[in-house]
């Protein structure tokens, strides 16, 4: 809880008159005991209170009181505040009005809200306000505490746990892109968010009800929208392309085939209205919101967009997965139509001078100047490049060119860690997050922010630092933590065999727990004895489940294996 505040601005108005120290009754607000906190009166002015919830949280705003007739309580919850300053929500309604009646009384907004700070406001008070609780009731989709991450480096542990609480805060009914903002379902946010969720709650029913949602919006586009439901009728290829690669993903994860049977028709519908907007030269060409990243990339809303074909071919492939044995004909076909347009793309999207992939093809048959790492990173990640092609773009994962667009959000940070771990530079994935999110965990935050801190020069709106505080795209290491530095990952459908295969890079240890889907979890630790050369493991599992054990590159594993039920 912040200083007592009063001020005679506009309701949140930011000039105070002056500051009191807060005096420690006043704590009782938040305590939970059977004291009242009574909130000082100063005649002719209003009294401010910032109470510090510690963490951020999406919910309930609800409160118990004793006040005079008449007297206005205001609320207004806000994501950041920090040596004085605080970041206002601007654009946003996060604010409450209640007008109390004479005597003692109970309020619960009915509108969820996030926030970590909640400012109260006591105005026309004739009698000190008696404040018996004041709280948040945490809302979200109920999920269970299962994954764990904890290991030698304590700001990874750090991180690990900001990516986990952000993943619960942006979990209703579907998954949200932030409690705070919007509050919508982005389709494309949810791939990464579902795969986040498998590691630190293993749940599969908000995915199975995202992913079936989403060709509910066909009536407004054949492409699928971005958002559903919604009446903004908005498409991103790109986010129907991973649409369709969480949909083979959560088949993986489940091993429910009748889901992937259900789901089949609808990532077979858009798939081939996709493929009717090939051009002449068998590239995706088209209008609309050709989006990846928050970056100068060049992404035009009209032409032929380099990540978005190279995603696309991805989701041919990823279709002609879940066809498997439904529709062996059609899964061909696809596989046909990827092969296809991956040729397309190295005839036409590779740059021979600059020896990398061009940006995009502008309408007028412009050929972009641009080269960013974000298609570099794609390219590599869906397998278009090969031979000396798929070297030179190894050498730009692991040492990004500097006159190439570098990566602008930890939403594409997401595939470039893919990327990383393709590559196995283990070591490198680590040091981008201790660098990235570690500037969020410097600042206090306990959830993931939408992007990374701007240096002050670049702070063109307002002087955010980030626009959300909280922001579930942004929450990738809870899934890389747990799927390649405790190295548990699923090697067939429903995971009845697992592969555990650490990566150590600069740790000695780290420990945890990965969710298992319909079978409990996975308990594993490990320390390294780096003059024997040795990886001491220790694993917990259900004893249906088939382990696959292999130690990173000249260490021996010492195994001890408990097996459960």
């Amino acid at each position: 809880m912040s200083a007592a505040t009063t001020f005679s601005a506009h309701v949140f108005g930011q000039n105070s008159r002056f500051q009191s120290p807060v005096p420690y009754p006043l704590h009782t607000a938040v305590i939970a005991n059977r004291a009242v906190a009574e909130v000082p009166v100063f005649p002719g002015d209003d009294t401010e209170l910032v109470i510090d919830f510690g963490k951020e949280y999406s919910g309930y705003i609800e409160f118990e009181a004793e006040a005079s007739e008449g007297t206005v309580i205001d609320f207004y919850g806000f994501e950041f505040m920090r040596n004085g300053w605080r970041q206002e929500t601007f654009g946003l309604d996060n604010t409450m009005r209640y007008l109390c009646r004479e005597g003692h009384q109970t309020y619960r907004s009915p509108v969820r809200r996030g926030f970590r700070y909640l400012m109260v406001v006591v105005r026309g008070a004739r009698k000190p306000l008696k404040l018996h609780r004041i709280f948040v009731l945490q809302s979200n989709f109920a999920v269970a505490d299962i994954g764990r991450f904890r290991c030698s480096d304590p700001p990874l542990n750090d991180i690990w746990e900001i990516s986990k609480h952000t993943t619960r805060l942006c979990m209703e009914d579907t998954f949200v892109d932030c409690p705070a903002f919007e509050q919508v379902f982005w389709v494309g946010d949810a791939r990464n968010e579902a795969l986040v969720n498998y590691y630190v709650f293993g749940d599969e029913t908000i995915v199975k009800r995202c992913l079936r949602l989403v060709p509910g919006s066909k009536f407004q586009s054949p492409l699928y929208a971005d958002q559903v439901p919604s009446g903004w009728s908005s498409v991103i290829p790109n986010w129907t392309f991973f649409w369709a690669i969480a949909c083979l993903e959560l088949y993986r994860y489940s091993g429910d085939r009748s889901f992937a049977a259900q789901i089949w028709p609808h990532v077979r519908y858009t798939m081939d209205h996709y493929l009717d907007k090939l051009d002449a030269d068998g590239l995706l060409s088209m209008n609309g919101w050709n989006f990846l990243d928050w970056a100068p990339i060049d992404q035009p809303r009209d032409g032929v967009v380099a990540h978005q074909n190279m995603f696309l071919v991805q989701a041919l492939r990823s279709a002609a997965q879940i066809a498997g044995e439904i529709d062996a004909e059609c899964a061909a076909h696809y596989i046909s139509r990827a092969e296809s347009l991956k040729a397309a793309i190295n005839a036409f999207l590779w740059s021979e001078e600059r020896q990398a992939y061009v940006d995009c093809i502008h309408s007028g048959g412009q050929i972009s100047g641009v080269f960013s790492m974000q298609t570099q990173v794609v390219a590599y990640l869906c397998d278009i490049a090969e031979g000396d092609r798929l070297r030179r773009l190894e050498t730009y994962i692991a040492a990004p060119p500097t006159d190439f667009v570098q990566i602008g959000s930890p939403f594409m940070s997401f595939f470039y860690y893919e990327a990383l771990a393709k590559l196995g530079r283990f070591d490198l994935m680590l040091g981008d997050m201790r660098s990235n999110y570690g500037q969020m965990v410097d600042n206090d935050a306990t959830t993931c922010w939408e992007m990374y801190p701007k240096p002050l020069e670049e702070r063109v709106h307002l002087n955010l630092l980030t626009r959300s505080h909280c922001h579930a795209w942004s929450a990738g290491p809870g899934y890389f933590l747990g799927a390649f530095i405790l190295g548990v990952r699923g090697l067939d459908p429903g995971w009845s065999k697992v592969a555990i295969e650490p990566q150590i890079a600069d740790l000695s240890w780290a420990q945890g727990t990965v969710p298992l889907p319909g079978r409990g979890r996975i308990d594993v630790s490990w320390r390294i004895d780096r003059p024997g050369r040795k990886l001491h493991m220790r694993i917990e599992a259900p004893k249906e489940v088939e382990l696959i054990v292999t130690p990173p590159a000249g260490y021996e594993a010492v195994v001890e294996q408990v097996w459960l039920g």
